[in-house]
């Protein structure tokens, strides 16, 4: 997650971190075919070779 500060990062990053929270996510916004994102907490002071994987 990247963003300026107070743009809901820690918000978005724990809402979609989380399975059950995910689940209901997708349901309201499909487009974002969330049922096919696997997510993981990390860390980095910079924004370097990120990636994003999408299960099929």
């Amino acid at each position: 997650m990247v963003g300026d500060r107070g743009t809901g990062k820690s918000f978005w990053s724990a809402a979609l971190n989380d399975e059950v929270t995910r689940v209901v996510i997708d349901r309201q916004l499909k487009r974002l075919k969330l049922d096919r994102v696997q997510v993981s907490w990390g860390y980095s002071s910079l924004c370097v070779n990120v990636v994003v994987t999408q299960t099929d």
